[in-house]
């Protein structure tokens, strides 16, 4: 397994083990044996169809990370923290989420959302 390595700086996954992916080597075909390389982002379709979870060095989710993001700019954009449900039902359950799950979140994650406005409580 040339292309799995251990790494002294990730965080480790439930099972202890921490691990990262580079050098996946797949050409377009998806063809680990050709030795050529694809885009970066048939790399990513190809690891996430396997279940890859991708984390930023910090250790916070890169998906949690995109939606955060999203949340933001729909804040700067509507002026409230509140998302409406109707129009924008991804974030507004990705909204929802971190207020039933704050126990569970990074210390990070919880001063991401404080620094960036986020209400903790729902108008609901």
């Amino acid at each position: 397994m040339d292309n799995v390595k251990k790494s002294n700086n990730s965080t480790p996954d439930q099972d202890g083990c921490s691990i990262i992916v580079n050098n996946v080597g797949l050409d377009k075909s998806g063809d680990p044996r050709s030795g050529g390389r694809s885009n970066a982002s048939t790399d990513n379709e190809l690891l996430n169809k396997a279940g890859f979870i991708f984390q930023s060095p910090s250790g916070i989710l890169v998906e949690w990370m995109d939606l955060f993001e999203q949340w933001k700019e729909y804040y700067k954009e509507h002026k409230n923290p509140h998302v409406n449900a109707r129009k924008y039902q991804h974030l507004y359950k990705w909204s929802r989420k971190q207020r039933k799950n704050r126990d569970y979140l990074s210390k990070t994650q919880v001063e991401l959302l404080n620094e960036a406005g986020f209400v903790w409580h729902s108008t609901r």
